[in-house]
């Protein structure tokens, strides 16, 4: 019954519902909470007006159908000042999540302009995301919160928003949410730049006719890798880019050598014996002349290669190919690259490196000087997208008193465009994309790629 499409899972519903009530009713509740934990309220409730014709005389059924309204019309009720905040306040990791509070704080004493006086709701998670899911029903159910903000840890994120979308609550992440596209909704800003986002900004015409359109994908074999993956499959498919090879590697692991072959060629596959043969016989001549580390040159059929690593993967991963000879290589990463590390070790990692960002001399200045005026210090990077997330929610929520969720969800839905001190999102495709730049990295810094005057 799972594997059919919603349209035969309703027809076989219907047709056999005077043949098998009790168990048709089954699956009919089944239906309703699958649709409705998923985000389509308005198809569980359907399932449920189509239950009350078939089923009201099945005690059990017209029990399920009372419980169900009455659930559905608490998840209905909304408090527009009301904002859920979920960080880890204790432990090893609670200095982030107070920065995480700095930065909101800050953000509502600089907004309260263009908002209403805004109610937080601040709960500690413990970096567990069991609590986190628990939190996140109390919020809604208890103070009826217009909003969560969370998400501090990729994996917090993926949790909470899993949870925040069973409510129908607007989620804005601190970090990018690792589910494939069609997971995601309008319910879910992600203020950091989601894959999709990463994904869209590095394929701009502009930035391709500089980069190429033949890419390599080297990626961790891990869920937020796969997303990556599956983002520029979808970009293969859709013929916007040639995918020419995608490779992975074991997260935790030092040396990167057998992937980086894959990405080179140099597994020695069938096709290149006869190649390999030569190569062997000059090496054998020249061996006692020329240091040769490899016997078979690279195979470099790609314009650039994306690594969506960690900073310190990287460090590892990109001299690797010069290791195999592979020369002027082009590596792209995600946000994850603005480091201090990947800056000091530039001149080791070769090739030309690049990254998916945003320009740090973008911020406003105003925005740097009030911060430190409210708070003694400047914003470092969990205090500027704890203070974005505030901004974006006040161009969202404003001065406006929503009777039920669903009236804000219609305004969020209708809204083209927030703005926040670093970018803005834009809702395109039910998704939110954030504008992102294409940077280039150096000893010296991260500096925007500026494609049309290349």
């Amino acid at each position: 019954f799972k594997l059919l499409s919603q349209s035969e899972r309703m027809y076989i519903l219907d047709e056999y519902s005077s043949v098998s009530p009790v168990a048709v009713a089954y699956l009919a509740k089944k239906e309703a909470l699958l649709r409705f934990y998923s985000g389509d309220k308005e198809g569980g409730v359907d399932i449920i007006s189509w239950m009350q014709g078939k089923f009201s005389s099945l005690p059990d059924a017209l029990s399920f159908i009372e419980d169900f309204t009455f659930r559905a019309a608490n998840y209905s009720k909304i408090n527009s000042n009301a904002i859920g905040v979920i960080v880890p306040l204790t432990g090893s990791l609670g200095r982030y999540g107070n920065k995480v509070v700095e930065g909101i704080n800050t953000g509502l004493e600089k907004e309260k302009n263009i908002n209403k006086n805004l109610n937080l709701y601040l709960k500690d998670n413990q970096n567990n995301s069991f609590l986190s899911r628990k939190l996140i029903k109390e919020l809604v159910l208890k103070h009826h919160v217009a909003v969560i903000v969370g998400g501090l840890f990729p994996h917090l994120a993926k949790e909470e928003y899993l949870e925040a979308r069973k409510y129908g609550v607007l989620y804005i992440s601190l970090s990018p949410v690792f589910l494939p596209r069609s997971e995601k909704n309008h319910l879910l800003i992600e203020i950091p730049g989601s894959v999709e986002s990463q994904i869209m900004s590095v394929l701009t015409p502009e930035n391709l006719n500089h980069l190429g359109r033949k890419v390599s994908v080297m990626y961790p074999w891990t869920d937020d890798g796969k997303v990556y993956v599956d983002e520029l499959w979808s970009k293969h498919k859709s013929k916007e880019i040639d995918l020419v090879n995608i490779e992975s590697y074991p997260r935790g692991i030092d040396d990167y050598r057998k992937s980086v072959k894959g990405v080179l060629g140099l597994k020695y596959p069938r096709e290149r014996e006869e190649e390999f043969k030569i190569w062997n016989e000059i090496k054998d001549i020249n061996k006692r002349n020329v240091r040769i580390v490899n016997v078979l040159p690279p195979v470099i059929d790609f314009d650039w290669i994306f690594i969506p690593s960690l900073p310190r993967e990287a460090i590892q991963i990109l001299p690797t190919f010069s290791f195999f000879d592979a020369k002027n290589v082009k590596f792209v990463g995600g946000p994850s690259w603005i480091n201090k590390n990947i800056q000091k070790e530039r001149k080791n990692l070769g090739g030309t490196v690049y990254m998916i960002g945003n320009d740090s001399s973008d911020i406003n200045v105003s925005f740097m000087q009030s911060y430190k005026e409210v708070n003694g210090n400047y914003p470092g990077l969990v205090d500027t997208i704890s203070y974005e997330a505030i901004r974006v929610i006040s161009q969202l929520v404003g001065m406006d008193d929503f009777s039920k969720r669903e009236d804000f969800e219609k305004k969020i839905s209708s809204t083209d465009e927030v703005k926040g001190v670093t970018s803005s999102w834009k809702l395109q495709s039910g998704l939110w994309i954030k504008k992102m730049n294409l940077l280039k990295v150096s000893s010296q810094g991260f500096t925007k790629v500026i494609t049309t005057n290349l």
